[in-house]
């Protein structure tokens, strides 16, 4: 029996980043039992990272003269897109200033690239409450009411939390992706592409994993959580997986 090759893709599922495959001809193992690895995958980061789910989509400030709360919509937000939503709000509530035709804000955010840490910039009587709100960690600041321009104290996190990315696959058992406890994680990678951007892995075949079946493959499925085994959700974007089998001994 000779190495062969599936590929999974995800279009059309509920969770796109979710997908079992079915065969209309079952994989007949022929008495070998073989190892599976992951060898190319291929997905976007667009599981949503404001969300009411998450308990960051809610922002609270004070124009100098009144409280207000605005609520995000759920999506996909860069750094710059976070800001954008928040100003396009704030016009919503009259708190912007027309100079040259162009709406300015007393109430800013900018972001260090190369140090993580993000500025909220004030003027003219403004504050922003963090107090109990999730929004916080997305700019790295404390929980806390803040009345004047301050560096944050923490490094920015767009990804609200989700530091790695695990790729379950059903037909394995004994992984140790996991704080080496057996699993069925058949990889893990590190988030390092911002929000809305294309990732493209080739994983080193070197890690293989005995699968769990003997006869035959009927199907396969294949999911993403994050380290907290949280599930991921595409959002509606393709995901495509190719895992390669080889055998390694005949019983």
């Amino acid at each position: 029996m000779s190495n062969f090759s599936v590929l999974i893709t995800t279009d059309g599922e509920p969770n796109t980043g979710d997908a079992t495959k079915y065969f209309n001809q079952p994989i007949e193992l022929k008495g070998y039992l073989y190892q599976v690895g992951l060898n190319k995958l291929d997905l976007t980061y667009s599981w949503q990272n404001i969300s009411s789910s998450l308990s960051n989509n809610v922002f609270k400030y004070n124009n100098g003269v009144t409280n207000k709360t605005l609520t995000l919509d759920a999506g996909v937000y860069t750094y710059v897109d976070l800001v954008q939503e928040i100003h396009d709000l704030m016009v919503l509530e009259g708190d912007y200033t027309l100079v040259s035709g162009t709406p300015t804000f007393d109430l800013d955010f900018t972001l260090e690239l190369s140090s993580g840490y993000s500025t909220l910039i004030l003027t003219n009587g403004y504050t922003v409450d963090f107090t109990g709100l999730g929004i916080r960690n997305i700019f790295g600041f404390n929980s806390a009411v803040y009345n004047a321009s301050t560096e944050s104290p923490n490094k920015s996190d767009i990804n609200a939390g989700v530091e790695s990315i695990l790729v379950h696959c059903d037909l394995i058992r004994g992984s140790s992706w996991v704080n080496n406890i057996p699993s069925d994680v058949i990889y893990s990678f590190k988030v390092i592409a911002q929000p809305n951007e294309t990732i493209s892995l080739e994983p080193n075949l070197t890690k293989m994993l005995p699968i769990n079946q003997r006869e035959i493959i009927q199907s396969i499925r294949c999911y993403l959580t994050d380290q907290n085994l949280r599930v991921i959700n595409l959002q509606n974007e393709g995901m495509t997986l190719d895992l390669v089998f080889i055998p390694i001994v005949q019983y």
